[in-house]
């Protein structure tokens, strides 16, 4: 098997050939509306005067509407998925949720091409089965923290323990706190034994402004007032644990 993490490699190279596909089909395109006489209006416009046979006439034909709809969805989507990479080390949720225009581009692809389905089918259905088990791993069972300990030591670091077990040593889990942000998940190693009946993770602050700084703070307002404790999520755990035989 391959880790999520290692698999990685093969998304980055399959988005990036797919985003230089689509440039090509756009750019082949331009060519044949420029030898049809209706470059650049067909380029930019919503009503192409594209497909015409012979000389260009007089008002757009606008008999193809999935034209239009790939130059409101495509173009759009082929800047924001080729900026997006460049995002990735400052803004980590603006280039995770940019990747949702995928929702919106999908469809309008299936529409323009009568035959996309064929190709797209396969990885339609990938997705929606993990995103269907991780949903339903993330919601059943839930997830008790059983404990949030804030500790000096280190520049500050957080001790939490969750209901649950890693099944192997060595694995991590993606980690979302409500109380801090609703849309952020963050990846931890779990640093518990899978003998250990409960899930640890020991979550170092890194600085000002940043979500680790927050949680830290969230520790020390909970030990000090002892109120309830904050509700968790947790997605996982994920990859291959470390052979320490």
């Amino acid at each position: 098997g391959i880790s999520w993490e290692r698999g990685l490699w093969m998304h980055r190279a399959f988005g990036a050939a797919s985003l230089v596909c689509m440039l090509l089909h756009i750019l082949s395109y331009w060519v044949r509306f420029a030898q049809l006489d209706c470059f650049p209006y067909d380029a930019f416009h919503l009503q192409q005067y594209y497909p015409v046979n012979g000389p260009k006439g007089n008002l757009p034909l606008y008999d193809n509407f999935t034209i239009g709809l790939m130059v409101l969805v495509g173009y759009p989507a082929l800047l924001v998925m080729s900026v997006g990479p460049l995002l990735r080390g400052k803004s980590w949720e603006l280039f995770r949720f940019s990747h949702y225009l995928f929702l919106v581009l999908i469809p309008a692809v299936l529409l323009h091409g009568s035959s996309a389905w064929h190709f797209m089918l396969g990885g339609i259905a990938f997705w929606l089965v993990d995103v269907g088990i991780r949903y339903a791993c993330v919601i059943t069972p839930a997830v008790e923290l059983i404990a949030m300990r804030p500790h000096s030591a280190e520049c500050g670091f957080v001790e939490l323990e969750m209901s649950g077990a890693a099944m192997e040593p060595g694995q991590f889990a993606w980690l979302n706190i409500p109380a801090i942000s609703l849309w952020e998940w963050h990846p931890f190693s779990i640093s518990s034994a899978p003998e250990d009946g409960k899930i640890r993770m020991c979550i170092k602050n890194m600085g000002n402004g940043t979500w680790t700084q927050r949680l830290y703070e969230v520790a020390r307002s909970q030990k000090a007032s002892g109120r309830a404790q904050i509700d968790v999520q947790l997605d996982g755990p994920h990859g291959h644990g470390i052979d320490l035989q």
